[in-house]
């Protein structure tokens, strides 16, 4: 099979950059003996900038400590356990299984933190984010906390460091002279679920325009493609039709990249969060320049309050909260709530959200500052299967079942 790498043929072409391209991850981290190292940060071989997304698992339930016996007891009660349906019979396993709580996820973007602290002999991480708020993790299930992670410097040399060889990672605002390792693919997606502007990550993979797309066209010609010479992508069957910058178009398939294997597309927006884009709904992808008004770290670090405001109950009662931990995991306006919005798993910024009215059981609906509206459902965290809330008013302590919740207003 003869294989015909783009880049060359193309070299002449010019890859497209956002208007205003997205603030990149950039710090210092410091090593087990002592050393410090500062400049642009990779995380892996994916997160560079600050949408990116910081996820994993936490050691336990926010705020359990703060519930008392009995309300301990019931949030056990609440949880779901292993269930099967027969029929219309749904037969649930907890009284074989036990009562136990998953750990709770959590998603916040790279920007919100402040820094990372690593004890690799636990091992044991510790985020803290702008506002005060930790996130403890002790690693299981995340590949953000085994990755290894990459420091560009000034002068263009690139270290990279185990996370068990290091003590502390430190984010800080990067210089207007900082070196990159790439430019963002930016561009319009257009899909059965609507059209969506933003950076974009191919096959929920490919984040930058020296990344490749690779397929063969039907002759068995075998290509790869940096982003930076390609215009647009159609679907087109199982096949995907690739318009070049230099005018030549491709119809090509065999790989994940361009055929139905393909793992779909996100699409990060500093108003949107993210919106997943599956195969099946995908249209097109036009490369282009985008008109966004990104976050910076400084933006990020003014996000000094965690989740307060007030929760209106069933019974028409109300409470004034200090504080509000949502779902026994989320307390920061940074968080991300993940859920599906129009058929479309969504990661939406808590900052953007002014207020969550329940529904029904399965679902809420989210009013956000600038007036719309969108229908969540199919996350523990907007259904019956929430954990419900944890107030603080003054120096006092509440939980509230989810099924107790009318309104939450921020």
């Amino acid at each position: 099979m003869k294989k015909i790498l783009l880049t060359a043929m193309l070299s002449a072409a010019v890859g497209s950059v956002a208007a205003k391209p997205e603030p990149i991850i950039y710090g210092t981290v410091t090593d087990k003996k002592g050393q410090t190292h500062t400049g642009s940060i990779r995380w892996g071989d994916q997160e560079t900038f600050l949408s990116d997304i910081f996820n994993g698992v936490k050691i336990g339930t926010v705020g359990f400590e703060h519930l008392t016996d009995d309300e301990q007891e019931a949030l056990l009660d609440h949880q779901p356990g292993p269930q099967a349906t027969i029929g219309d019979l749904q037969i649930t396993f907890k009284s074989f299984f036990g009562k136990e709580i998953d750990p709770p996820y959590f998603n916040v973007p790279f920007g919100a933190i402040k820094q990372l602290a690593i004890d690799a002999e636990q091992p044991l991480f510790t985020a803290t984010l702008h506002d005060g708020t930790t996130i403890v993790s002790d690693g299981e299930s995340s590949n953000d906390l085994r990755s290894d992670i990459y420091v560009k410097d000034a002068q263009g040399n690139t270290q990279e460091f185990d996370m068990d060889e290091l003590t502390l990672v430190t984010f800080a605002k990067a210089p207007a002279n900082a070196l990159t390792f790439g430019d963002g693919i930016y561009g319009t997606v257009t899909s059965s679920i609507g059209t969506f502007q933003g950076r974009v990550m191919w096959d929920k993979d490919e984040r930058l325009t020296d990344e490749e797309l690779d397929g063969n066209d039907e002759a068995n010609k075998d290509y790869e493609i940096k982003f930076a010479d390609i215009k647009s992508i159609e679907k087109n069957g199982n096949y995907s039709l690739v318009e070049l910058t230099d005018g030549n178009t491709l119809n090509l398939t065999g790989t994940n990249d361009v055929n139905t294997s393909n793992r779909g597309i996100w699409v990060d927006h500093p108003d949107l969060g993210r919106v997943e884009i599956e195969w099946s709904q995908f249209n097109k992808l036009v490369i282009e320049d985008v008109d966004v008004a990104w976050l910076d770290f400084d933006d990020y670090a003014q996000m000094q309050q965690p989740l307060r405001g007030t929760v209106t109950l069933q019974d028409g009662s109300s409470v004034q909260a200090d504080a509000i931990t949502y779902d026994m995991s989320l307390v920061s306006q940074a968080d991300l709530l993940y859920a599906d919005v129009n058929e479309a798993n969504r990661q939406i910024p808590l900052r953007t959200i002014k207020q969550i009215t329940v529904k029904h059981e399965q679902a809420v609906e989210l009013t956000l500052h600038d007036g719309s509206t969108l229908l969540a459902y199919g996350n523990n965290s907007v259904t019956r299967d929430n954990n419900g809330l944890l107030l603080k008013s003054g120096e006092n302590y509440r939980w509230v079942p989810w099924a107790e919740v009318k309104t939450i207003q921020f």
